[in-house]
Formats: C-alpha cells, structure tokens, sequence
C-alpha cells in the first residue's frame, strides 16, 4: 500500500485499515466498440457498497454501456469474475456485481455512502490504485461543491449536476475510487481529474444512493440460503433531452430574468449554492423539448415548485416518467409556459448493435446526438469495420437508405439487412457529423466469407454477458440490385479503347488493368504492413471461362482479400481471385471471370503478346506503357540502362515477403517511383513487368519501380492457361533456402578464391565480375545445416553461377510444372563452395514452396494465428520443438487483455507442446469458456515468457479460415466452443 502526504489526526490510521480492504481493482476488457468506447483494455477502481449481495459501485465509464468482461481484484489478491449490472444513462456511475461466496481468504468489508458529509474544506482521502498496480491513497480537501461537470472531449461526458473539486494528484487507474471522510464514509466517486492542475473532479452521491436501494431490491436473500436471486434491476430515470447550465444570477439578469421573479427564487431557494439559476444550454433534435425550449431560457418552477438546482430537477423527471410536466420559464423578459411529457432515459440510451462485416451499426446514443445535435435513434455506425470501410463508409456516420430502402431504425436496418445475400452490391447513402447537410452514396459488396453472418447483440444485465442471434440472412447468392439500373450495352462491334498515345500500340493498350486489393482485418497474414493496395495488372490470358492477369506483389501481397478489375479497354470492373504468389519473385497471377463481363467489354479485353527472347541489352529502346490513376493510358520511349540490376532489399522491422535472388532491368526516363507497367518492344510486345517493389528505409516505407524479364514469368502464366479450369492441381515452387548476395570477385579475391576461379568467372562474364555468397539461410532447411554464411557458391550442379539468372536456370528452369504439377521437386542438388579458403562439394535439398503462401490460418481469442510465415523463417531462427505464428491481434480481446501479441511464437499451451496449427487447433477446442490456460510465447529474438489466459467463447469464440487451392476460394468455419 502507498501512502502519500502526513495524517495530521491519528483516527485516519483507523479509517483506512477499515475501508482499504473494501477497495478494488477493476480490469476491464471492453469488447466491441459501442456507443463512445472503442474496443480496447484498462484498469480502474471500485468499491464494495454492499458485501452480502456483492455490488460495487465505480465509474460509468468503467462499467461500460457496450459488451465488457472484467475481474476484480481484492487487496489479498484474490481475483473474482465481475458484471456489469447497472450504468446510469447520463451520469457517470454504474454497479458491477460478483459473487460473494466465492471470497475464501478475506473477510468482505463495505463503504457506506454519505453524501450529506460533503461541505467545502473536508478534509477526504481518495482510496485508488495506481494505473492498475497497486493500492493508492491519496489526501485532498474540498474546494468547491458546484463545480460543471468536466467535459472529456468526444466521446462521454456527464452533465446535468455540479461536481466537486478538490486539489488531489489522481493517476490513471483511480476512475471508481471512493472519497472518503475520516468516519470511514464515502462522500463522492472520483471520476476525474486534470492533471498540469492536480485537480480531482468527484461526483456527489445523492442519485447513486437511490439508484443502489433500488439495485438491492431485485435481489433477493434467503434467509437459509446463501445463494444471491437476482432479477433485472429497475431504476426509473425521466428527462426531456435538454442539457442544463446552472448561470449565476448576474448572468440570467444579462438574459432577461426580472427583478420580481429573482427575488422570488432568493427567498424560496435554501438548497447550495443558491445563487443561481438553471438556463436552457442544448435542446437535442426531436426530443420532448425540441421547438419548445430554447438555448438561453431560464427555468422558474416544474409543476408550480421552484426548481433551481440540478438535483431538484432530476428527482422529478425521475417521478414523472411517462407523465406531462408543466414549465413556466422566462425568454428574453417574458413569462412562458408550456407543457411536455418525461421521456424515458432508457429507452434513447441504446442496448443492442449490429455486428456487421467487422463493424458495429447502433442507434444514434444520447450522448452523441446532444453533442451533434442530431435525433437518437437514427442508425449511426459507431465502428465501420471492413465492408463498410471498403465501400467508403467513415466511423460515425448515419445510414438513412440501404438498397433503397429507409433505415431510420435499428429494426428497419435489420430488417433490409436480412433481405441482402452474399454477393450483392447494394447502394448505401449516409451523412456525416462534419457534412450533415448532403448526403452520400457508396456502393457496398456484400461478402460474408470473412466474418460470417451479421449478429444481432442484446444486452442483458442479468446474466452479465450480450446475448447473440443471427439477423436471418438470406445465404444463397443473388444478381446485383444495380442490374436494373444498368443500361443495355452499347451495340458495337469496334473496341472501346480511350485515345491512346501516339505510337503505343491499341492491342498493348487492351491489355492493361488497374487492380484493387483489399485485405480484411481478420485474414492479414504473413505480415502484410498495410489492409490496401492498388497497382497496374495486365491481361495474359482470356477464354470464354478464364481470364488470367499478371501483376506484381506490392499490388497483391497474399492470397487473403478481395480483389477487384478494372479494365482499361472497356469501363467495367469485376472481382478476381489470387491464384499464384511467386515466394521469391515479385510477381502473382490472378484469375477472374470473362462472363461476368458484358459482350462489349469481352470484346475490347484482348491478352497481351508476351515475348520471352532475345534477352534485353543495355542500351536497347523500350517503351514504358501503363495507366494512370484516373485510367489514362501513358506512355513513352525509354533506353535500357542496365538489364539484369541485382537488388537486395533487406528484412522489415516486421518480416514479410520480400523480393529475393531477383535482377531487374532499369531504364534511363520512367514516370516516378510508383507507376507500374510493362516494358514493350516497338511490336507492342511485353518484353518485362515493370512492377513496383516495396523497402524499409530506416523504418519508413519506400517503393521504386523496375523490369522483371518475361523469362521469369511466362512459363507460370503458361502453366495456369492450360490446367487453371480444369484438373488443377496446386503446383510447388523449387526455391533455394539460402539468401545470396553479389560480391565483387576483387573481394572474392582477397578472400582467397584461387585465381583459377576467378579467371573463369571473369570469362563467363566479364562486365559484373563478381560471385554470389550466402547472407543468410532459411531456418529450418536443410541448406542452413549445410551452407553458412559468406559461404561463396561457385556451381550448382556442376553449372558456373555468377548471377542470380543463373541460380534460375540451375533451379528453376528445367523443373517448372507441367500440367500434372510437382510432388516436391528435386531431392538434392551439388553446389561447389569456397568456405574459410578451401574448396569443397556440398549437397542440399532445395526447397519447396506453396504457390498461395498461407492457406490455413486459425482465430482464437483474438489472435491470429498461422504457420510459421518464410519471411520469418529467413530470419534464421525458429523455436527447437516448433510453434504457431501469432500474426495478429484485435483489441478488446483476450489476446489484447493479457498480451498474445504478434511476432511471437506459441510453443506451448498447458505444458503441451503445439508443433503446427492442427495441433494447436485440436488442443484450443477442448477449453471451456472462462477456463484459465497457460500458455508459453517465444518471441523472434528466442526470448521466452508464460502467461496466463482467460478463455472467452462468447465475443471471441474459435473458427479458422481456408483457402482452396484449386478454386481460389476462402471458407469459414465455426470450431467447437464449449460454454
């Protein structure tokens, strides 16, 4: 326990060793984002208020108006599960409730609450913990009892009663904590504070000691049991949607308050602080008072009763829900009465949201709409999530039409959203807070294969947790609704081409595409640094049931996303699929499907003419061909500079892939160094891809564009013509698990490489002159137990290498698929090498990669988790027994909450091993909700730490996506969740 500060009376000794053990640290994991939380993780403080039946009092902002789990832990560090039982609508208190009896160490202590204590100049203590660590005690005194209520910024803040203030240094972790009186009474509930000013703002407790006798009522103590019957608590809360301020009488005379009706409140008022008057600040749109009240009107009585304070005002809303009130109030000078009836506080304050493609779609909260000043209820999109992010929908955003119908409800949004199938494309019009005044249209594609089908979540305090039910979508795929807007084609027969430049040839021209590829939160795999890429494809290949299309891997970095075509012959766009991912080489062939494109686009898409030989020579012209942007074909003619450039591009902070043993062409003139294209001859024919690669230079993210000969590419593309529609067999690519690196044969030669050598490799190429060396070796392969590093490789299977083309041709070259595929490759390979000044032979197996990368990856407790990625393997180490990858992690989950982050390894769970992901699947799904596991992480340094983690199968249950290699398609799959 910390004390801070002296006790200048003995009798605080006393108080505290009675109150401290009734104080409680709060670890709270807020689940989705809802309302004005963010998914995310924290710690606060509470306080025991009633040991039989288990309540605590802290923060409303800590009991959360969305999905929460916590634990509460007590001073002798026992740890109980805790519920959320009761938040109030406005103020910023709530209840959480544990059992009792599950309490086997320490005797339970509570704080009664005292709120008629509170007097400016009490001396109070502020029992917290110290950002979630420890117990913390903390000396104040209290200046001022009428405070406003502080504002947080966005997301909530209280409002309609005073606040205390007192000069206390509060920390982070102290939102709940109790402040009390030296008799051992809490007087307020920290809330705030502003820390340049060491001020601490304290609620009063005069609502929440009604709020807990009504709290104790729905539950009921059996006099031979000690079992706690709880039923679902009632607390009657009224208001008209009007934000209050409480003006000093000089302010409210500026307003137009006459003297008769001033001295009338002076003599009338006894109640602190009694020099003032509650003035109209916000009327909410649509609310009980909308076009009644108006900002600057003073209040005057409720029912013929003077009401001038905030507590007076309340307690009669609370009274009179549901029932007509009569106000007489003055405006400018005048008298005005008026009547409107309490509205139900609940009943705006949302309890349950649509889980949707990622996001959270709610009605419009209280809090938001008086800020914004817009109507609650309206459907508002506290969280887009992918679907909605993809289509261009921003976070706090209001729907009002969904494939044209209205959505002014939750329940109506519901209802059309049912009606939508997978596949659609629907138009969605939404407003925002900053534009409110236009509305917006987006079209969204309706893709359940990556978060399933929508939920419908509903708070239910009783049992502790939401409660979740599909929403009755329909699963089977439909036409777009747009189909019936679209206009029949155009009839004619001549390509569709924009005006090209001149001397570009118009079947190159047809040819070229701009990409999409959008990547889902839940399927970023392999270390993927961004969820949005956009690049130049050009078309090779096109049948009357497949199209194929080349591009590069900074376009389409992993197999996991949407992909989507626009083709530059002919404005239409279709969606596409990954089907080959060079492991090495910056290239990737995607597939996507000719009939979806209307008769006129068909005929203007014409594949492009793809030349494999002569090689290209420096000094050559090219011309550089591409489109913009805004899909404007643009070229020009360029000379060859250098044609076969090593680039090295070292590991990322975070490993992923990255282009390896690859020699580029350059040109002297391209178009920045983002334009990708192809290299063509003066025939149109493609010569090279200029693709765009991706580097990190001292952490930031730098891309340049270069040629990859068609050498490279070609016989993949040849290969997926012939066996890509039928009797597919996903092919293996041979690689070398070794990275090499050029090195000028000068060094080789002070190394002490015999001069035999170097003559030879000087004849075989006398414009590099250099050798390769190993820089490193894939962890795990057979190369790393066989080659080191600097090791220098002269031959491959008795070939002299002296570039990177020629490790392909040794490699690569001679065992390409055919249309049966390949089993696995070569068994080994001789490579000669010069290591520490001696010659040796040495033989290897080459690797064998899958041709999509990951395939198979599994979400459990908020992590996702995959095989061990190569770009991490290239690292050089990998845990002795195995492990899983964590590639990932989402906030709000238990992953988040006890610290499964990625780059780490999960080697063990419960003292069992989990060599791969099936293991580790078959393990996961024997766990029980709520059950702790121990798990061992590694992280890539060899690091090693053990954690404990608490199983959550109702927000965060275990499922597992899959890619089958043979139609390109991901699925998902629900494993066992034991409850």
């Amino acid at each position: 326990m910390d004390m801070e500060g002296n006790d200048s009376e003995g009798g605080w000794k006393a108080t505290l060793e009675r109150v401290v053990p009734a104080c409680v640290v709060l670890k709270t994991v807020t689940t989705r984002s809802f309302d004005t939380d963010a998914a995310g993780s924290g710690s606060a403080t509470g306080f025991v208020v009633d040991k039989r039946r288990g309540i605590v009092l802290t923060n409303r902002h800590v009991v959360k108006t969305g999905p929460v789990m916590a634990e509460a832990v007590f001073l002798d560090r026992e740890e109980m599960a805790i519920y959320p039982l009761y938040r109030d609508p406005v103020h910023d208190f709530g209840f959480m409730r544990f059992d009792p009896n599950g309490i086997e160490f320490m005797e339970l202590q509570e704080i009664p609450l005292w709120p008629q204590s509170a007097q400016v100049g009490l001396e109070v203590k502020v029992i917290g913990n110290d950002s979630g660590e420890k117990i913390s005690i903390l000396g104040g005194t209290l200046a001022r009892l009428d405070r406003d209520a502080p504002r947080y910024g966005s997301g909530y803040s209280d409002f309609n009663t005073f606040y205390f203030q007192a000069a206390s240094g509060t920390k982070g972790g102290s939102s709940g904590s109790p402040v009390v009186d030296i008799h051992g009474h809490a007087v307020a509930l920290n809330a705030g504070a502003k820390n340049k000013s060491a001020s601490a703002f304290f609620l009063p407790l005069d609502r929440v000691v009604r709020a807990l006798e009504l709290v104790q009522e729905s539950c009921r103590l059996p006099r031979d049991s000690t079992r706690l019957f709880w039923s679902h608590p009632t607390i009657p809360r009224g208001d008209i949607q009007v934000t209050w301020a409480y003006q000093g009488f000089e302010e409210v005379r500026r307003l137009g308050l006459s003297q008769e009706c001033e001295r009338m409140v002076r003599r009338e008022v006894n109640t602190l602080p009694g020099t003032g008057m509650l003035v109209v600040e916000v009327v909410v749109p649509g609310g009980p008072a909308w076009e009644v009240l108006y900002p600057g009107d003073v209040l005057v009585k409720v029912n013929g009763k003077i009401i001038a304070h905030f507590l007076d005002l309340e307690s009669l809303f609370d009274e009179l829900v549901g029932e007509e009130i009569h106000l007489e109030l003055e405006r400018g000078g005048e008298v005005v009465h008026c009547s409107l009836v309490v509205e139900d506080l609940h009943a705006i304050t949302p309890s349950r949201f649509v889980e949707f493609g990622g996001g959270t779609i709610q009605s419009l909260p209280y809090q938001v709409a008086r800020v914004q000043q817009l109507t609650c209820g309206q459907v508002y999109v506290a969280e887009p999530g992918y679907m909605l992010q993809r289509a261009g929908l921003p976070r706090q955003s209001i729907l009002t039409t969904v494939a044209g119908c209205p959505v002014g409800s939750l329940e109506q949004f519901t209802n059309v959203l049912s009606c939508l199938s997978h596949g659609e494309h629907v138009p969605v019009q939404f407003y925002t807070f900053s534009d409110r005044h236009r509305r917006y249209t987006i079209i969204l594609h309706v893709d359940r294969k990556w978060y399933g089908e929508p939920k419908l979540w509903t708070r239910n305090d009783l049992a502790g947790v939401w409660s979740c039910q599909e929403c009755g979508v329909c699963k089977a795929c439909k036409p777009s609704r747009l189909e019936a807007c679209t206009p029949a084609p155009y009839n004619s027969t001549s390509a569709s081409l924009p005006t090209k430049p001149k001397d570009i040839p118009a079947q190159l021209l047809s040819s070229l595409a701009l990409i999409s590829f959008n990547l889902p939160t839940v399927a970023m795999v392999d270390g993927v640094h961004s969820d949005s890429f956009k690049g130049s494809g050009l078309v090779v290949f096109q049948s009357e049931e497949l199209g194929l299309l080349l591009t590069d891997r900074n376009t389409v970095p992993i197999a996991s996303g949407d992909l989507l075509v626009s083709f530059g012959a002919h404005p239409a766009e279709v969606t596409g699929k990954v089907r080959f991912l060079h492991p090495t080489h910056n290239f990737a062939i995607c597939s996507y499907d000719p009939k979806e494109l209307n008769e006129t686009a068909r005929n203007a898409v014409h594949p492009a003419e793809v030349c494999i030989g002569p090689p290209l020579q420096r000094g050559d012209s090219i011309q550089l061909v591409g489109m913009s942007k805004s899909m404007r074909p643009t070229g020009r003619v360029s000379t060859i500079t250098c044609a076969a450039e090593p680039i090295v591009i070292n590991i990322p902070d975070v490993p992923r892939y990255r282009s390896v043993h690859e020699e580029v062409v350059k040109v002297d003139h391209d178009f920045g160094s983002t334009f990708a294209g192809v290299l063509s001859d003066d025939y149109g024919r493609v010569r090279a891809l200029w693709a765009n690669f991706a580097r990190q230079v001292s952490g930031r993210e730098k891309e340049f564009c270069a040629g990859i000969p068609s050498s490279v590419f070609q016989p993949w593309v040849e290969y997926y013509q012939k066996c890509c529609t039928e009797n597919f067999k996903e092919p293996t690519v041979v690689v070398l698990d070794a990275t090499l690196v050029p090195m000028l044969l000068s060094r080789a030669s002070t190394l002490g490489l015999p001069e035999t050598w170097i003559e030879r490799m000087v004849e075989k190429d006398p414009e590099r002159r250099q050798v390769l060396k190993v820089a490193m070796c894939v962890a795990g392969s057979h190369a790393a137990t066989v080659l080191k590093e600097a090791d220098i490789i002269l031959e491959i299977n008795g070939t002299l290498v002296t570039t990177f083309a020629d490790t392909f041709t040794a490699l690569e070259k001679d065992m390409l698929p055919s249309q049966e595929g390949l089993d696995g490759g070569p068994e080994s390979i001789t490579m000669t090498i010069f290591r520490e000044g001696e010659l040796s032979r040495v033989r290897i197996h080459p690797g064998v990669e899958t041709s999509l990368g990951t395939l198979h990856l599994v979400h459990w407790a908020g992590a996702l988790i995959q095989p061990t990625p190569r770009a991490v393997k290239e690292l050089g180490f990998l845990p002795a027994g195995g492990g899983v990858y964590v590639s990932r992690w989402q906030y709000g989950s238990p992953a988040h909450r006890y610290g499964i982050y990625a780059l780490h390894w999960i080697t063990h769970i419960n003292n069992s091993s989990t060599p791969d992901l099936a293991s580790f699947k078959l393990m996961v799904q024997d766990f029980v909700h709520g059950s702790f596991v121990r798990l061992s992480l590694m992280d890539l340094h060899g690091k090693t730490k053990v954690m404990s983690l608490k199983v959550d199968h109702i927000y965060w249950p275990t499922w597992e996506l899959a890619l089958d290699a043979s139609t390109g398609e991901w699925t998902r799959t629900m494993l066992q969740n034991k409850l």
